[in-house]
């Protein structure tokens, strides 16, 4: 018994050695644990963006970051279903990857009648993706319903490129062709009628829809002043001219962006002014955004044209 004493009085030391060092790993691995867990948490639940102490904002990220992590489950839960939009956001934002940077640039109220305390804001997010360009950012755009405090509602959200937009072409179907054709015929009846009331109406009603995702920067004329289409119709005016020849048709469509193509349908007008036989090449873009409205069809947008000598000297 006293040599069972002995023993024990000489392992205490090392025992509680022992048990140090294994209290010592335990705590490591603990915190070694809890931050492994928070890093993958941070990877599967990004929170890019700061928070602004802002509701309509603050949501607006969220909804955002649930989108980020592909639970668009939890985005369908806010969202106004019109014209089945999101199904085309859900495509649109697989294409662009893990997102890496987002910062908020305008928030602006939207002057929209909106009853039940509620307003409607237009929220734009400067960000990069991952499957975008290093130097090339993704400007999302968001329309969202709020009372400040519980309520939330997103009516439309989309994103933008930065810089030079990437087209992409395409092979036309027939009945894209055939639809295409048809508007095109439309605008070079009034061409020949010299109808340009009917150009300026149409830029009047583009300018006055709710430009949400800057598509009107991108229109060449104006409603006041259709510039383009006065000169076209004033040479037309100074001689006589054959039958117009179709030379070309052309489908585009953004890269990495569903929903929203232009066609480009081109044709050669021969003009004999002052015994001098002149060629001209009139393009007529049209497009139809299928993403806040799948039956969109084919409208009229602009034209434009040059002497086909003069390009080839430049």
């Amino acid at each position: 018994m006293f040599g069972q004493k002995k023993r024990d009085s000489v392992n205490a030391p090392q025992n509680m050695w022992q048990n140090k060092v294994l209290l010592k790993t335990g705590i490591t691995l603990f915190v070694t644990a809890g931050l492994g867990y928070w890093v993958i948490y941070g990877l599967l639940n990004p929170k890019i963006t700061v928070r602004y102490n802002d509701y309509a904002i603050d949501t607006a990220v969220a909804w955002l970051e649930n989108a980020d992590r592909q639970d668009f489950d939890a985005c369908r839960k806010n969202i106004v279903a019109s014209n089945g939009w999101f199904d085309w956001y859900v495509q649109d934002r697989k294409s662009l990857g893990t997102v890496k940077s987002r910062s908020l640039a305008v928030r602006q109220e939207l002057p929209n009648v909106v009853t039940g305390g509620m307003k409607r804001y237009e929220l734009k997010f400067n960000s990069q993706f991952s499957k975008s360009s290093p130097n090339r950012n993704v400007s999302e755009r968001m329309i969202i319903e709020t009372d400040g405090y519980t309520q939330f509602k997103v009516f439309a959200t989309s994103y933008w490129f930065s810089g030079n937009v990437n087209w992409l072409n395409r092979p036309s179907t027939a009945d894209e062709k055939l639809r295409a054709m048809a508007v095109t015929e439309d605008v070079f009846m009034r061409i020949d009628a010299r109808d340009i009331a009917f150009f300026k109406q149409k830029y009047a009603e583009w300018a006055q829809q709710p430009d949400y995702f800057d598509w009107n920067k991108y229109l060449v004329m104006n409603a006041k002043n259709p510039k383009t289409i006065i000169d076209l119709c004033e040479i037309l005016s100074k001689g006589k001219s054959a039958s117009r020849e179709f030379t070309n048709l052309k489908t585009k469509f953004l890269n990495g962006r569903t929903g929203y193509e232009d066609v480009e349908v081109s044709y050669i007008f021969s003009i004999k002014i002052n015994e001098k036989l002149q060629k001209f090449r009139v393009t007529v873009f049209i497009d139809r955004d299928l993403y806040q409205n799948k039956s969109a069809e084919w409208r009229f947008i602009y034209l434009d044209f040059f002497e086909e000598e003069k390009e080839k000297q430049k």
